[in-house]
């Protein structure tokens, strides 16, 4: 395989030798290329945190250190209030582009530099691979933001828009897309090579499953409820904890993860005086995997406007766990409403409850969706993703 040279819109922080991420991007193309033959752009942030609280290390051979901006606003706001940052922004894409020519290149879209770094690589007819994880088209919606703001997004999101439909109609593109919604928008520009894809990190290891743990059906006082994500508003976590409060004796949940709603979600808790509801913080991929031999189902109830499609959900599935999903973003790419989960409302405590109280009660409903979340181990292993990609490099390239 050719060298694969990617830039992902995530920060990373240098400590000695690497350079480290918390996301999981860069570990992943590493399976692609089998750790030989990638090189990493991302920006680079001042701050930094334990090398064991990241999950992509890259070493500092592989990568290249680009300005570093926390977000598309940012981005834009450096770009016009700095001189030169733009223009040396785009000076740096192109040596990188221009310093092999046996390279295939890779995007994490919609972030803002992999787009320009995207419409750079067309502009030298050189493959790219542009691997569009979320949707920009909405997030200017979010209640979160002011009336300038959403004005600010809006206007954002439409150039976005504008420069992602050139990226993904050039015969030279390869589109990887995450979730249905971003697979419909890219096959409206390029067809022939567009391909649904998920990232996931899930080794295909018999031993991570255990296949003792209790079944619903012997454990009917409890349901076990998993949720693992970011603990931010837009993830649906206070619609989460609300439902599950409603039925402290039969629903008990286990949020997996860490973020800046996090003391907040403590105190709503400690107000409520539930005790079926417990934070575990960030785990350890062995330990995540406990956390869903030992759930019943997992929960997505995510209520924003940018949702790819979940990875969490294919974690699910591979422990043989159902899920359920809130109908955001591209979810419905694999999620079969009654086959291999439920989906719900968005931002809906109510739809929520009502989800939970449908699985604790209906026996036959629960065993069937978990022989549909069964049904779908097979592509829920990185070793499946890992072919698609090959495969869809293998086409172009020849």
């Amino acid at each position: 395989m050719k060298k694969i040279v990617a830039f992902l819109g995530e920060n990373y922080w240098n400590e000695g030798e690497f350079y480290h991420a918390k996301p999981t991007s860069a570990a992943f193309l590493q399976q692609v290329t089998e750790d030989a033959d990638l090189l990493v752009l991302a920006p680079v942030t001042g701050n930094t945190l334990p090398a064991n609280e990241a999950s992509s290390h890259v070493h500092k051979q592989n990568f290249v250190a680009f300005p570093y901006y926390s977000s598309t606003k940012n981005f834009i706001v450096k770009s016009l209030t700095q001189k030169n940052f733009l223009k040396e922004f785009i000076k740096k894409c192109d040596f990188v582009i221009n310093n092999d020519n046996h390279q295939i290149f890779w995007i994490r879209t919609p972030s803002i530099g992999a787009v320009i770094f995207g419409m750079r690589v067309l502009k030298y007819n050189k493959i790219l691979i542009n691997h569009m994880c979320a949707d920009a088209s909405n997030t200017w919606k979010d209640k979160k933001y002011s009336l300038i703001e959403k004005i600010f997004g809006f206007i954002t999101s439409r150039l976005i828009l504008a420069m992602l439909k050139k990226i993904c109609s050039s015969p030279y593109t390869i589109n990887l897309c995450t979730g249905d919604a971003l697979e419909e928008f890219s096959k409206k520009a390029n067809p022939e090579n567009t391909h649904q894809f998920v990232d996931i990190m899930i080794k295909d290891v018999v031993s991570e499953i255990n296949n003792s743990e209790v079944p619903l059906e012997e454990n009917k006082q409890i349901l076990n409820i998993l949720f693992v994500g970011r603990i931010v508003e837009d993830k649906g976590i206070f619609e989460l904890i609300n439902a599950v409060a409603k039925k402290p004796n039969l629903f008990h949940l286990t949020i997996v993860g860490d973020g800046p709603d996090l003391a907040k979600c403590k105190n709503m808790i400690a107000l409520k005086k539930v005790n079926n509801i417990i934070f575990t913080g960030q785990l350890a991929h062995s330990e995540i995997s406990e956390a869903y031999n030992h759930s019943d189902v997992t929960i997505v109830p995510s209520n924003n406007y940018y949702e790819g499609f979940p990875r969490v959900i294919m974690e699910s599935w591979y422990h043989g766990k159902p899920v359920i999903v809130s109908d955001v973003g591209g979810i419905k790419a694999f999620v079969k409403n009654e086959t291999n989960g439920l989906i719900i409302d968005r931002g809906s405590s109510d739809s929520i409850f009502n989800a939970l109280n449908r699985l604790y009660s209906d026996q036959e409903l629960y065993d069937r969706l978990k022989a549909g979340a069964f049904n779908m181990k097979k592509i829920c292993t990185q070793r499946y993703w890992v072919s698609i990609v090959r495969e869809a490099i293998k086409e172009k390239v020849n």
